[in-house]
């Protein structure tokens, strides 16, 4: 797609990312739609990965921060998130592949396979990621998801939120998915916090 001219119609009249791939990729046609896979029994393999990290399922939150293709957020953001989750009772990890994805202040670095990512991720209490393909990975995870756009950003003709919304794209339809401002950050959080009590309220 990035070689034909093609990709320049990207989200005209409302095309999403999945419909650019099914009629212009792919050639499937208006009636493909995605179809969320079975996930293999991996019990031991995800447990191994929650003992090795000692996650406590019931207070674990997995941070996202980084993207390839689209902008970031503030590390002041990130930096005030971990703090009020952290005051709240929260064991905070971050998704971190190596030295170029440090992890969080009050944060820990995770990593796991991405096969079993979606298994893993469910087992937490909430993941709070900038949109990102590990988005794509993970939306299927049957926990908090909470996805973050930039407001301000445009995907060749639309907004990235409505190019590539998850619950949009049919990927899942429980995300909690927020547009955020780089001016008034401080709304987001707010926003946030609001969707994860103290975790001794139950």
């Amino acid at each position: 797609v990035y070689t034909n001219p093609t990709e320049w119609i990207r989200g005209l009249h409302g095309m999403n990312f999945t419909q650019m791939f099914t009629r212009f990729v792919f050639d499937t046609g208006e009636s493909a739609c995605p179809e969320i896979p079975k996930f293999l029994p991996e019990s031991n393999r995800v447990k191994k990965v929650l003992e090795q990290y000692h996650v406590i399922p019931s207070k674990c939150i997995l941070l996202s921060p980084y993207a390839n293709t689209l902008s970031d957020i503030t590390m002041e953001f990130w930096k005030k998130l971990s703090d009020s989750l952290a005051k709240r009772g929260y064991q905070l990890f971050t998704n971190s592949s190596g030295e170029e994805e440090p992890p969080l202040p009050n944060t820990k670095a995770l990593f796991f396979p991405l096969d079993i990512a979606p298994q893993v991720v469910s087992k937490m209490a909430g993941f709070i990621g900038l949109r990102s393909g590990f988005c794509d990975v993970v939306s299927a995870a049957k926990t908090r998801k909470i996805i973050l756009y930039d407001k301000d950003a445009w995907f060749y003709n639309s907004t990235v939120y409505e190019y590539f919304s998850l619950n949009k794209m049919g990927l899942c339809d429980d995300a909690i998915e927020i547009e955020y401002d780089n001016e008034s950050w401080m709304e987001t959080i707010d926003v946030i916090l609001n969707n994860f009590r103290r975790t001794n309220d139950g």
